[in-house]
């Protein structure tokens, strides 16, 4: 299994709801750990699965930009680090 992959289904969950600096920050940590929960759950399904296909929009829903506003599906943008 990919360093990645492991890497993902090895992160805790996290339970409470965690706060930022600012609401931009708070949605930030929030978008992520929804990414995680949704990427362990794609994954899963793509190791258990015999499906081709496993939908990826809870997946790609959780994408944010710099803003916290959800990335519109089929906009071409770049994906940065957040520090």
């Amino acid at each position: 299994m990919p360093n990645f992959v492991t890497k993902i289904f090895g992160f805790p969950e996290i339970t409470s709801k965690l706060e930022g600096k600012d609401e931009k920050h708070t949605k930030r940590i929030q978008s992520g750990l929804t990414l995680i929960k949704e990427l362990k759950k794609i994954f899963g399904l793509m190791a258990v699965g015999n499906k081709k296909y496993v939908e990826p929009g809870p997946v790609l829903k959780a994408i944010i930009d710099d803003n916290g506003n959800q990335i519109q599906i089929g906009e071409e943008n770049d994906i940065r680090e957040f520090n």
